[in-house]
């Protein structure tokens, strides 16, 4: 897991972004998400590196390959039985990695907490139904989702 500090450049970033974008369908934070997100693009680019690009299937360029950043928001460290989701409805982009992060917005930190790879994602992550009880994580899902816990997320992307 790689430790973030948000600094006001990249909080100012994700903010003015998360406005110009609005509402994208099937939000169901009804946009209230979108900044987070910017965040956790944010967080990728300052620790990894890379190159914000505005294209439907991926939010980062690195190296050869394609990122999809997935956030969330939280007020506590993660930790390794966390799970890290992707909505059901959004599974058919195309990119070679996740990185799923987690921001602490009243710490103004965040985690960057691993990686996977896209094409193996949706044969390792269990099916989680909207309003279905995770009891590892006390969590009643609030979306259809394909979730893994950080634990078996990778370290690092594999070059």
């Amino acid at each position: 897991m790689i430790p973030v500090i948000l600094d006001a450049d990249m909080i100012r970033t994700a903010k003015l972004l998360a406005g110009q974008q609005g509402i994208l369908k099937n939000s169901f934070m009804e946009g209230k998400g979108n900044f987070v997100g910017y965040l956790g693009e944010g967080m990728f680019l300052k620790a990894v590196g890379g190159m914000k690009v505005h294209d439907i299937d991926h939010d980062i360029q690195f190296n050869t390959y394609k990122i999809e950043v997935k956030t969330k928001n939280t007020t506590v460290e993660p930790r390794p039985h966390y799970m890290c989701s992707v909505s059901a409805f959004n599974t058919a982009q195309k990119s070679d990695y996740y990185a799923f992060c987690r921001v602490n917005l009243m710490e103004n930190k965040g985690w960057i907490c691993g990686f996977y790879p896209t094409n193996k994602y949706l044969m390792d992550a269990k099916f989680y139904r909207k309003g279905e009880y995770d009891a590892d994580n006390d969590y009643y899902v609030r979306s259809d989702c394909w979730s893994l816990p950080i634990s078996k997320l990778q370290e690092a992307i594999q070059t």
